[in-house]
């Protein structure tokens, strides 16, 4: 094992991460893979999460077969209580690195959030290519973290991201992966390479509910997810220029934040 992949970890924590992911479907998060699939097609989900964005995959292509993998359990325990009536879905735990599949098995491979959480992309998407179908699909959406736009300027917003990007580098990812996905893609062998983007806008009433926590004083979240460093709340006035700061930014009513650019790219195996 690299030195680089024996560290990886994933940035987000799965606990808080997964809250998130519920809310995601496959009409919104993979409408650019979707229009690909038909009736009867084989559809491999890697990465699901709690699978609500596979028990979408499962309806577009029902009867065909679809499986989700998630190296998590807590998101496969979770997964499972979606399938209800469906007959063509199950989950299992698994590594992007080692898919227990066979060789030229699926007729599509979704692999969502994924590429930019682990240490070698180039590794993760030759095992992608492996277990596709010649003429087979994948669709691929990573984050990049380039575009953090903020509107009023707050330093403390832009000190948040930058401890986020600070972790995720440290746990092993690259948070500006989303600009070198369709060159990993190509170099795995793919061909017809088309990609798109799709820009992730902040909520500032969420947001405002989630500064909340810190003018509280309850940093646990922030600290799991790398927004906050040990060294910033163990200081008395860091922590208050913080909370100034995101005070005066959500008492902005025309306050906004881009957050990221996540590119999506379709490929076909030759």
């Amino acid at each position: 094992m690299s030195d680089r992949k024996s560290k990886e970890t994933y940035t987000h924590g799965y606990k808080s991460a997964v809250r998130n992911q519920q809310r995601r479907t496959a009409e919104d998060q993979g409408a650019f893979f979707i229009r690909h699939l038909r009736p009867g097609m084989k559809i491999l989900d890697c990465g699901c999460g709690p699978g609500t964005i596979t028990v979408g995959l499962a309806d577009v292509v029902d009867p065909g077969q679809v499986v989700g993998i998630d190296t998590g359990q807590e998101a496969i325990d979770l997964a499972n209580k979606l399938i209800g009536e469906r007959k063509n879905l199950k989950f299992q735990t698994g590594s992007v690195y080692e898919l227990p599949f066979p060789d030229n098995h699926f007729d599509g491979v979704l692999i969502h959030k994924v590429l930019e959480h682990v240490a070698e992309p180039e590794t993760a998407m030759m095992e992608v290519a492996r277990v596709l179908k010649p003429g087979g699909v994948v669709g691929a959406r990573s984050t990049d973290q380039g575009a953090l736009n903020i509107v009023p300027w707050s330093e403390a917003i832009n000190d948040i991201f930058d401890n986020l990007q600070d972790r995720w580098e440290k746990n092993g990812g690259n948070p500006f992966f989303g600009r070198l996905q369709q060159s990993v893609m190509r170099k795995s062998g793919l061909e017809r390479l088309e990609t798109s983007h799709r820009v992730e806008t902040a909520n500032p009433d969420e947001w405002r509910r989630a500064f909340e926590n810190i003018w509280n004083g309850d940093y646990e979240e922030w600290l799991s997810r790398g927004f906050l460093t040990e060294d910033q709340v163990s200081d008395p006035a860091q922590m208050t220029k913080v909370k100034s700061d995101l005070k005066a930014f959500a008492a902005d009513p025309d306050c906004s934040f881009v957050t990221s650019v996540d590119y999506e790219t379709t490929g076909w195996k030759p």
